[in-house]
């Protein structure tokens, strides 16, 4: 039996475009955005522990060394921790770090749910197309000429 066989063009764009098009219609554009930014994530760079404390290190000691009040803010690279220590920086509190942090938490616990909720829909539709897929699949294997024999030798039952 040939690889080729086995896959067969419009019944996996059946299956693939048609759980694609069903899951935009019910969960919407934002949602779906929101699945692929979390999907993308996955593959970007992890966060560097080490470095961001280091920088943050040195931030500290600036801090110490000239107060807060005169401490100037200095970005790091990362969005979330240069707007906390902005705000930090700012507002000259740390209830104003702890109300940026919070911010930044609940936007980012919408955004997961937004994603999972997303591809949790997708999860639920894709064996609806599978079996639609395959049921075209199927009917068009007597128009292809091909024909489907078992043979009783194969069909054993095993108890």
């Amino acid at each position: 039996m040939h690889w080729q066989n086995l896959i067969d063009g419009p019944s996996a764009l059946i299956v693939v475009g048609g759980t694609l098009a069903a899951t935009l219609l019910r969960c919407g554009f934002a949602d779906c955005g929101a699945a692929l930014g979390g999907l993308r994530a996955l593959l970007a760079r992890r966060f560097d522990t080490e470095r961001t404390r280091a920088e943050l290190a040195s931030h500290i000691r600036e801090i110490r060394q000239d107060g807060l009040i005169r401490a100037q803010p200095r970005h790091l690279g990362d969005a979330e921790i240069d707007d906390v220590t902005d705000a930090l920086i700012g507002t000259r509190s740390i209830a104003g770090l702890q109300r940026a942090h919070e911010a930044h938490k609940q936007r980012r616990a919408e955004a997961s749910a937004r994603a999972v909720r997303t591809l949790n829909q997708a999860s639920d539709l894709s064996p609806v197309f599978g079996l639609a897929g395959t049921l075209v699949s199927l009917s068009q294997l007597s128009s292809a000429g091909g024909s489907i024999r078992i043979s009783a030798r194969r069909l054993r039952w095993r108890c």
